[in-house]
């Protein structure tokens, strides 16, 4: 029976040491690993904007007012807010420095009409959002602490214009701050990012099934040797491509997509 080529003969074919690829393989996995859990201090926040009603710039039919609570308003937007520790050091609330405290800010001239904590990773962080009684187009952000993953999302509502809500504030031992990072995704649209590897694994696996499928034959129909050598090295030289390709594409995914990822919890509804 005609086996299938293995990767140490190929690397003896092609003149490569046989302890090459498992010291690469060791050295990616390394760095995978320091990079992914070294300790670090973080926090982000993403947030996504809905209208519910805004007021005309011009009416040919006379004037138009909003009403919130009786209180006229040019436009009513809610927005969806998550803030999360995205590090995995703990973080507490007393962290926060007080002459510049943690706080949702909007445009000047907007309100902050009302504002709720819609959920939270877990409740004894006592995460919660304050307006400002000085000052209505902030609200404050306030917890006891975060462990790597705790955080909670928050609905405001508010007179401001779509993507005008802005996290800032100092927190001791994090000098970027509360990270903007973008839209409040589903968690559906999340997971669709995995789709990418899909066709990676579909090649790979058509790959070692003609492998395979030639060891199965070859004892039938001699002639299929004639073309196992160059076959298994292109395959095994293929599979080689893309195990690489994949690792690389783990790699950078784990640091950027992965870590980017809102708790489950916390991504929008």
């Amino acid at each position: 029976m005609c086996a299938p080529i293995p990767l140490a003969s190929l690397l003896v074919a092609l003149h490569f040491p046989d302890w090459m690829v498992p010291t690469l393989i060791g050295i990616v996995a390394s760095f995978w690993l320091g990079m992914r859990f070294r300790s670090k201090s973080q926090m982000a926040y993403q947030s996504h904007d809905f209208t519910i009603v805004s007021q005309p710039s011009v009416s040919s039919i006379g004037e138009i007012k909003i009403l919130f609570n009786e209180v006229a308003v040019p436009r009513v937007v809610i927005t969806q807010l998550a803030v999360w520790n995205a590090g995995n050091m703990v973080v507490k609330g007393t962290d926060i420095v007080e002459s510049d405290p943690l706080k949702v800010s909007l445009e000047d001239g907007a309100v902050i009409l009302h504002a709720q904590r819609m959920s939270a990773t877990r409740e004894v962080n006592d995460f919660r959002i304050r307006i400002s009684e000085e000052d209505q187009s902030c609200a404050f952000l306030e917890f006891d602490y975060l462990n790597a993953q705790d955080g909670a999302k928050f609905q405001i509502i508010h007179t401001s214009t779509i993507g005008k809500a802005k996290v800032t504030g100092s927190i001791r031992g994090i000098p970027k701050g509360v990270e903007n990072w973008g839209d409040l995704q589903e968690w559906s649209e999340q997971k669709s990012r995995l789709g990418a590897l899909k066709p990676l694994g579909v090649i790979v696996a058509v790959a070692f099934l003609l492998n395979w499928a030639k060891s199965l034959i070859a004892p039938h129909y001699p002639t299929v040797n004639k073309f196992g050598e160059w076959l298994g090295i292109a395959i095994a030289l293929l599979g080689g491509l893309l195990f690489v390709s994949v690792l690389f594409f783990l790699i950078v995914y784990s640091l950027r997509a992965q870590s980017r990822s809102t708790p489950k919890s916390l991504s929008r509804q």
